[in-house]
């Protein structure tokens, strides 16, 4: 055994790396979901056609896609978690790539558009879960991110309540620079869709900008067991 292995053997005894979703300790081979986690993976392989329905009212979709059934008594939801709460940025990346490996052969999109976060909740987080998710998602397929083409500019709070929030986030959301998404086809991401209020109000801005196409992307959906 080499010394960096030996040495790296050591640290895994004293720290060692736990699985995300049960925090079992992991083996050599898995990268932060164990294999039991990992074949008992909750793939989102529903249709979205109420969502769609309801987002068509806006603007024409050509598609959405999710990874995984987001349930909050799942202890999958530890995934968007340690991503959003614990800065584990390297799961928001895995996720990102798991997503975009779902994504069909035959479908291609121009750039990666992250739904923003007020600046001053991405100053106190420090990144937009969005945006690091959107990273792993470049590291599958050849795509731009349109950074700066749409900014909050309404700091609302959380809600959970689908009514309260279907209010709080109307017209949060501005166009800054349409040149980074006009005629293009534009994938519309988002760490979890809930009722689909922050989607909506994205697409009221988006509705705006000529010769555009828009997909949109979640890894988390909610409302399916």
């Amino acid at each position: 055994m080499r010394l960096k292995d030996w040495f790296l053997s050591f640290l895994h005894l004293l720290f060692p790396r736990l699985c995300v979703v049960c925090g079992e300790p992991l083996v050599r081979g898995e990268e932060f979901l164990c294999l039991s986690c990992l074949m008992s993976f909750p793939y989102y392989r529903l249709g979205h056609e109420e969502l769609e329905r309801q987002l068509n009212e806006i603007m024409l979709v050509e598609g959405v896609y999710a990874l995984y059934v987001y349930n909050r008594q799942s202890p999958y939801r530890y995934l968007v978690h340690a991503l959003k709460y614990k800065s584990r940025r390297e799961i928001g990346w895995m996720l990102g790539r798991m997503l975009a490996r779902r994504f069909p052969a035959d479908v291609k999109f121009d750039t990666v558009l992250p739904v923003p976060l007020h600046k001053k909740k991405e100053a106190k987080r420090g990144f937009n879960q969005s945006r690091v998710i959107a990273e792993g998602i470049r590291q599958v397929v050849d795509v731009e991110i349109a950074d700066g083409a749409l900014c909050r500019v309404v700091n609302n709070p959380s809600q959970t309540k689908v009514k309260e929030r279907s209010r709080n986030v109307e017209d949060i959301f501005r166009l800054q620079d349409e040149s980074l998404l006009r005629g293009k086809h534009v994938l519309l991401l988002d760490d979890v869709i809930t009722s689909g209020s922050t989607i909506k109000s994205c697409l009221r801005e988006l509705s705006r900008v000529p010769d555009i196409r828009v997909s949109v992307a979640c890894v988390g959906r909610v409302g399916h067991p």
